[in-house]
């Protein structure tokens, strides 16, 4: 009888010592995954901080080509535009956020590359045009910003988790 009792509290309590490690490792493995989301969501949030400085070079030098009625360089920052890493950390860790990058990324690479495209042949244009342009040039920006903050915005709700 003696013998049977340990046998049963041994195995009672060799279960009861799996199911709290099972437990333990799923907390951890869950844990780790959401520090592991938090620091992607972080690191996209910073891409969209550099995404906003290199647009407000680009403005900076826009608006002096406009100002001036010559092309302005000086400002401009010539590295590649994170869009790429930023598109894919999204669609990674936090999906739903997928349509506020595509929306940033059509008025970033579109419509301001189709201002962009016109201010290159500043030259060519007249007083007028580049008032209208000017115009397009600050509403064009103040969208891109007002999308990154929004973007910025919805990545910090995402990381409260």
């Amino acid at each position: 009888m003696e013998f049977w009792q340990t046998i049963t509290a041994t195995l009672i309590g060799g279960l009861i010592t799996l199911f709290a490690t099972m437990i333990t490792n799923r907390y951890q493995i869950k844990r780790e995954q959401n520090k592991r989301k938090i620091e992607k969501i972080e690191y996209s949030y910073l891409l969209t901080s550099k995404i906003d400085h290199i647009y407000q070079m680009h403005w900076a030098s826009d608006f002096a080509s406009l100002k001036s009625g010559k092309y302005f360089d000086e400002y401009r920052v010539m590295e590649k535009i994170p869009f790429d890493e930023l598109a894919m950390l999204i669609a990674f860790y936090v999906p739903e956020l997928k349509p506020k990058v595509a929306q940033l990324i059509t008025l970033t690479q579109s419509e301001y590359g189709q201002i962009k495209v016109r201010i290159n042949s500043i030259e060519e244009t007249t007083p007028q045009e580049r008032e209208t342009l000017l115009f397009s040039l600050n509403v064009k920006y103040n969208e891109i910003k007002a999308c990154i903050s929004e973007l910025q915005n919805c990545l910090i709700e995402c990381a409260k988790i």
